[in-house]
């Protein structure tokens, strides 16, 4: 039996995605401004697709917002969570995987490491924690 080789190349890009996600052209502009000066996070998903399938209906997609100018959320597309899911169906039942990719900040994380007067440890686990609750609320709105 010939084993499948993966055929399948499934691309992402936060910049790219964020365009999908934005309000206005002026914000895609800015967006793109501060890709261009933050840099951009991107994943690539490769797969066989004669045993798997891609999910189009489950893509994720969410913005960290790091800093803002004038109160208005500047966003740092380095600083996002992009995701697909791929599923296999045998006889009426399925199984999905989602595959996320992102880049937290960490300018926390980094002063709770530097910080002699606390436990780092301590610190560190409850900074990280911060950032992956943030995600997980943004991912299920």
């Amino acid at each position: 039996q010939q084993e499948d080789g993966l055929d399948t190349l499934l691309v992402q890009n936060a910049r790219r995605e964020g365009k999908h996600y934005s309000r206005s052209r002026v914000r895609g502009w800015v967006e793109t401004l501060a890709a261009s000066y933050n840099g951009n996070l991107k994943s690539m998903l490769a797969f066989a697709d004669s045993s798997f399938k891609e999910d189009t209906c489950s893509q994720l997609f969410g913005r960290l917002i790091e800093a803002r100018v004038a109160g208005v959320p500047v966003p740092n597309p380095k600083k996002a969570f992009i995701g697909r899911s791929i599923r296999k169906c045998v006889d009426d039942i399925g199984v999905r995987f989602t595959f996320v990719s992102s880049h937290f900040p960490v300018t926390k994380l980094a002063a709770a490491l530097e910080d002699k007067a606390i436990d780092q440890l301590h610190g560190a686990k409850v900074a990280l924690a911060r950032s992956l609750r943030k995600v997980l609320r943004k991912a299920t709105t």
